[in-house]
């Protein structure tokens, strides 16, 4: 009994003052100084708490105790709470006999008359005798009277009680009466009559910051009290029940409170119930007032909420003043798993006729555009005009916000709501372009309604011009090339612009496929550019880029690549030219220049909360990445794009993280997680764009991986005969010739192999340093064994300069085991241990057998754990961050500069230098570029043209 009385007080750690005023009247109640104590507070505030441990005390110092608690239900039962404390068990049985006489004839039911009053003004039978009787109870020792929730107490019981409390001023009577706090008494008679007397009043106000601390350290321990005590009294604003509901969670998931997360989450089902129990203890007005203001939230007040609910201001305005007192409502409403809580309360249907009319009402008074569609939402429903005006506007400004999930939301209701076939329309063209940026195929069933449109002429310009967009990522050309008919009938290309990005998407999604519409403009025309504008930079720039897949021109790629990401903002209408352009930088030798520009635009489609984005620009970086040889990159860009997109949302440019993935993973020889991966479903239509070809090479390579070399011949055939096709044979876009070398090489063909390579070689295009590298790779294992080492040194130079180093790795182990069948095994040994740490610089854990192939001489596992030399390497080789501030100082750029196009600051990027210097073992900006020639570091190489580093670099010494 000990323990558990001391756990309760413990729990009354702010209500110990309170408990010792009672004491003390108890006390003078003993020497025969009877009072009356009318104890007041909030909802949940521990008033019956209060009594339950004043009672087991009084008790316990030799008192009589009689309870009784008032009820709504029971307040036309006469005679109810009179009743309750005469039936007490601990009264002598000739005094119960006594009271149950007395009872019955006081007790006859209320009639109409007795509720106009809160005390029913009709003399009731026995009232002398009963009070009486207890005063006589009184001689032999102190009586403790506790009434709980007085304001429900029937109006007989109250006579009974006012008789009784003019009477024990000088009897060893204590009388505790528990009432709700509250501007007008329920009981406006009673309470005058109370309080008109000597008596003494206790008010119980919500449990203060450091209450809800001694609360939680006596359940919870110090420890967990001090990690949780802010955050609970923080929801439960200092109301015992609230609080003990959630102290209790907290007991129940102890081993959970040191997660930081645990306060981040809502509250337990406990404390939905304390919310609702306290709501209920009162008059229904208050719960109907509750959930008008979790409905209207912030913007709630008393006018508003009344006019809402249907009810006077003032009453209103009452019930907020409660809900305020208890501590459920702060002066910015309620928390929010208050008001989940509140919600909770209604029945969904309920809910959602409340949400309406508060739209409605708030449209009405002229509110925002946002707060009102937020009603409309959690409605979900809408109808009017004004309804879908509001959800369209509202979606309008969610867009323009960068949050296309709520325009998405706003807009499909919105169709709901619209009855115009022009107006349907519009938002039907604006929904898609909502929803295309989260997931590309949730705008699959609108794309037949949109098409039809086009060719009915009821849609153009932009919104045109997106159905060939979202036609061609489904790979539908045909379809994407009919309605560029439509729109070029009608004159709606003239704008050169327009024309030029249109252009640039066909190129990126299908390839610089012969007779593509575009192309056949172009010719109609007459002009050189698409767009017939030949200064318009747009066109020049579109023009260029033509003919860097058709005429092999890496300058000019650069030039104009650049060119489109410096003017063109990310959005929508240019996700895939800005890709197109990226890539253009990467297969013109700028890898450096690719990847600084792919991962500011990531950054700007995460600051933007673009999925969409993200996911096609991620697939871009990890195909940068890997042709970098940056394997670990790679595929942890190409999982996460990946995994952004439903295989449906990918539509033809699934091809792009599917082929980076089985080519990542085909080199580390998992051929089984390859293998997985070639078995998803694609879209037939993939393969015949851009992006199907990268898909076959990749498949190719699997094959060669896994000795299936005459698959592997038919799809590198398939992809050399495409490109040829669409005129778009260009080694550095894609390498079919030096890939098919490899599969003749498997199958015992060298000349056929050698003949492939030295075509490859006669191109212009494979002059560069990464293609001329690969290619003499190759060429190598098809000459005499004699030959090789002088072929793959210089491949070796060549792919070291380029940054590729998987095919520098390649190289080196191929160098090694021909230096080994010649007898040279110090060379051999020497270049295999050079091969496993530039493999390791691959951001790989282990070196892939498969890239070492048979190395000559001593084993080599155990140096791949901590080869000779390079046990620093993880700590002085730079990181992708430092290698592109790097790259921009060396070139000149100032730290402002370097900032502004990296998305830093210029604290980051001085501190990024220090490490750089350090590491490079440099001291001033102009020995960068040395510096990094030095330390091989080949993403930081800043001429992509053949591999030149400047005045004393590579290009000077093949010449």
């Amino acid at each position: 009994m000990l323990d558990s009385l001391r756990g309760k007080a413990m729990f009354l750690a702010d209500r110990l003052k309170a408990l010792d005023t009672l004491d003390t009247l108890l006390a003078e109640c003993a020497e025969g100084n009877g009072t009356v104590a009318l104890v007041s507070g909030a909802l949940g505030s521990g008033k019956t708490e209060l009594l339950n441990v004043f009672a087991d005390r009084a008790a316990g110092r030799g008192a009589l105790v009689l309870r009784a608690t008032g009820a709504k239900a029971e307040q036309a039962l006469p005679m109810g709470a009179i009743s309750q404390l005469l039936q007490d068990p601990s009264l002598p049985d000739e005094v119960a006999d006594r009271a149950a006489d007395l009872l019955q004839l006081a007790g006859r039911p209320t009639g109409a008359d007795d509720q106009a009053d809160d005390l029913n003004r009709r003399p009731v039978p026995g009232t002398r005798e009963l009070c009486a009787l207890i005063l006589e109870l009184a001689a032999d020792r102190p009586v403790v009277i506790g009434i709980d929730d007085v304001h429900f107490v029937d109006a007989a019981s109250l006579q009974v009680v006012l008789y009784l409390r003019r009477r024990i001023h000088s009897a060893r009577v204590l009388l505790v009466l528990n009432e709700w706090s509250r501007p007008r008494p329920t009981r406006p008679f009673f309470h005058a009559e109370t309080t008109r007397q000597s008596h003494h009043r206790i008010r119980l106000d919500p449990l203060s910051r450091d209450g809800v601390r001694e609360l939680a350290t006596h359940w919870l321990g110090r420890e967990s009290a001090d990690r949780v005590a802010g955050w609970v009294y923080g929801l439960s604003g200092g109301n015992p029940m609230l609080a003990g509901a959630l102290v209790e969670e907290c007991r129940e998931r102890q081993d959970e409170l040191e997660d930081d997360g645990f306060r981040d989450g809502p509250p337990g089902f406990g404390f939905d119930q304390a919310v609702r129990a306290i709501l209920h203890r009162w008059e229904p007005a208050l719960l109907e007032v509750a959930q008008g203001q979790a409905v209207l939230g912030a913007h709630a007040s008393p006018a508003l909420i009344a006019r809402l609910l249907g009810v006077m201001p003032e009453r209103a305005a009452e019930m907020l003043d409660i809900l305020g007192s208890a501590g459920l409502l702060g002066p910015s409403g309620f928390p929010a798993p208050v008001a989940a809580a509140v919600l909770g309360s209604l029945e969904a249907e309920d809910r959602s006729q409340l949400h309406a009319l508060c739209a409605e009402l708030l449209h009405k008074l002229g509110s925002t555009t946002a707060e009102i569609a937020r009603h409309l939402l959690a409605a979900d429903r809408a109808s009017g005009r004004w309804a879908m005006e509001v959800l369209r506007d509202a979606a309008a400004q969610a867009l323009a916000g960068n949050d296309a999930e709520h325009a998405t939301a706003c807009l499909e209701l919105a169709l709901e709501a619209c009855v115009n076939d022009d107006e349907r329309l519009a938002i039907t063209a604006m929904l898609a372009r909502a929803a295309w940026r989260i997931n590309p195929a949730t705008i699959l069933p609108h794309l037949d309604t949109l098409r039809s449109a086009v060719r009915a002429g009821f849609l153009t310009g932009r919104d045109a011009v997106n159905v060939i967009r979202y036609l061609l990522w489904q790979g539908d050309i045909e379809g994407a090339g009919e309605v560029f008919q439509t729109l070029n009938a009608v004159g709606d290309l003239d704008d050169a612009q327009l024309a030029a990005e249109l252009s640039l998407i066909f190129m990126a999604m299908c390839g610089p496929s012969q007779g593509s519409p575009m192309e056949e403009r172009s010719e109609v025309t007459g002009g050189p550019e698409v767009g017939g504008s030949f200064g318009n930079p747009w066109s020049r720039a579109t023009s260029t880029l033509t003919d860097v897949l058709q005429r092999e021109s890496s300058d000019a790629a650069v030039v104009s690549a650049e060119y489109i990401l410096q003017s063109c903002l990310l959005s929508d209408s240019t996700l895939e030219i800005i890709a197109f352009a990226l890539l253009a930088l990467q297969f013109a030798g700028r890898p450096d220049l690719a990847t600084v520009w792919c991962d500011g635009l990531i950054d700007e489609a995460v600051r933007r909360r673009a999925n969409t984005w993200q996911a096609v620009l991620g697939s871009v970086r990890a195909e940068i990445a890997f042709r970098q040889g940056d394997l670990a990159i790679a595929e942890a860009k190409a999982e996460a794009a990946f995994g952004r997109l439903q295989p449906k949302g990918w539509g033809v440019l699934i091809g792009l993280p599917v082929s980076t993935l089985v080519m990542v993973n085909t080199a580390l020889n998992r051929h089984e997680k390859a293998a997985e991966l070639l078995n998803q479903l694609v879209p037939d239509a993939m393969f015949d764009t851009a992006f199907g070809m990268l898909y076959l090479r990749a498949r190719g390579h699997h094959h060669l991986a896994v000795d299936r070399a005459l698959a592997a011949l038919s799809d590198f055939q398939t992809c050399g005969e495409k490109m040829q096709q669409w005129k778009a044979d260009v080694p550095s876009l894609l390498p079919w010739r030096s890939d098919l070398a490899e599969a003749y090489l498997r199958l015992a063909r060298p000349e056929v192999a050698r003949e492939l390579i030295e075509r490859q070689l006669e191109l212009p295009d494979a002059q560069g340093a990464a293609i001329r590298g690969t290619s003499l790779r190759v060429k190598a294992a098809a000459e005499d064994i004699s030959q090789r080492p002088r072929l793959l040194k210089k491949a070796v130079e060549l792919l070291q300069s380029s940054g590729n180093r998987l095919e520098l790795v390649r190289a080196l182990a191929d160098l090694s085991s021909a230096y080994h069948r010649l007898g040279d095994f110090g060379r051999a040994r020497a270049t295999g241990r050079r091969a496993v740490q530039e493999a390791k610089l691959c951001h790989v854990d282990a070196v892939p057998p498969q890239l070492l192939g048979d190395l000559p001489g001593e084993n080599f596992a155990a140096e791949k754990e901590e080869p000779e030399g390079v046990k620093d390497t993880g700590s002085t080789a730079l990181s992708d961050a430092e290698r592109r501030v790097a790259t921009l100082a060396a070139v000149g750029h100032s730290n402002r500069e370097i900032a502004r196009k990296l998305y830093i600051t210029v604290s980051t990027v001085e501190q990024h230098l220090t490490r750089i210097y350090r590491k490079l073992q440099v001291s001033r900006r102009d020995e960068l570029l040395e510096g990094l020639q030095l330390r091989r570091e080949p993403d930081e190489l800043l001429d992509g043209r053949d591999g030149a580093l400047g005045p004393n670099g590579l290009a000077e010494r093949e010449a």
